[in-house]
């Protein structure tokens, strides 16, 4: 019998004993007769343990203390996620400017090159006009 399984018989045993259940005897009955040698002495050691201790209500100022520290941890890491949050936020819309401003830059770019072009074929035209009114007249 490996030590996993001794430890599972022996926590199943200790939750039905919270519960005011003794498990001892189907928990042995479902392990084999070499297993039973090993695991009857440990539940009959939990049931002795839960027989000798009763339970124990906590004081009320432990319970409040509890409370409070549970409240500022809790606290503590509502306020770190929320840090997060905001800082990713903030990246996202970092983020998105930068590919805002990026993309109105290749715009800006484009029609910068159009209107260029533009200009260029209208030069362009007008010296070949010029030009062809030139030859004409010398012809």
């Amino acid at each position: 019998m490996d030590e996993q399984a001794i430890v599972e018989i022996v926590n199943a045993q200790a939750d039905g004993l919270v519960n005011d259940t003794d498990l001892t005897a189907e928990l042995l009955a479902l392990e084999p007769v070499a297993g039973r040698a090993t695991v009857e002495p440990l539940l009959t050691l939990a049931r002795a343990v839960d027989d000798a201790l009763p339970p124990v209500e906590p004081r009320p100022e432990f319970v409040a203390e509890l409370k409070g520290e549970l409240r500022a941890h809790a606290r503590l890491l509502r306020e770190q996620i929320e840090g997060r949050q905001q800082r990713a936020i903030w990246l996202a819309a970092g983020l998105g400017g930068l590919v805002y401003f990026v993309g109105m830059t290749l715009v800006g770019l484009r029609l910068s090159w159009a209107a260029l072009s533009f200009i260029a074929g209208l030069l362009g035209w007008k010296m070949t006009r010029r030009a062809s009114k030139t030859r004409v007249a010398h012809s």
